[in-house]
């Protein structure tokens, strides 16, 4: 089974320390309510002209995802371009693309885009995780 789904707050919930544990609380709740076994994250590259505030807390919110989790949840992390050559397309395959193939996998759609990226980077990362697993065999 596959969850996904995407966390919300906004600047004038408070400060990033802030907005961190509000995002930890709610990775608290899903993690109690769908116990999953792997949580995939997207791998964020930085670029030059992006702003360094916005890396900073992403970088916080990250840490508090991570840092939360019970030791038994696996923790995958991919680039945009892993999630799509994971799900079988092209590094340079469209949102439209990376979407269509997971409802082709039988998912079901009809999510806003920033949801429709989570659900795309939880099936590359069950598929990676699943592959690892197997590898290790």
């Amino acid at each position: 089974r596959v969850a996904d789904g995407t966390l919300h707050t906004a600047p004038d919930d408070g400060s990033d320390e802030t907005r961190a544990a509000i995002m930890g609380r709610d990775v608290a709740d899903i993690v109690t309510g769908a116990a999953p076994d792997v949580i995939a994250l997207e791998r964020w590259a930085f670029y030059p002209r992006a702003e360094a505030t916005t890396a900073h807390a992403l970088g916080l919110v990250i840490g508090a995802v991570i840092a939360l989790l019970p030791a038994r949840i696996e923790v995958v992390t991919l680039r945009a371009a892993d999630t799509r050559t994971t799900l079988g397309l092209r590094g340079g395959a469209t949102k439209d693309e990376v979407f269509a193939r997971v409802v082709a996998m039988g998912i079901d759609g009809g999510r806003s885009e920033h949801s429709r990226d989570a659900l795309a980077i939880a099936v590359a990362g069950s598929l990676r995780a699943e592959t690892l697993r197997c590898a290790k065999r």
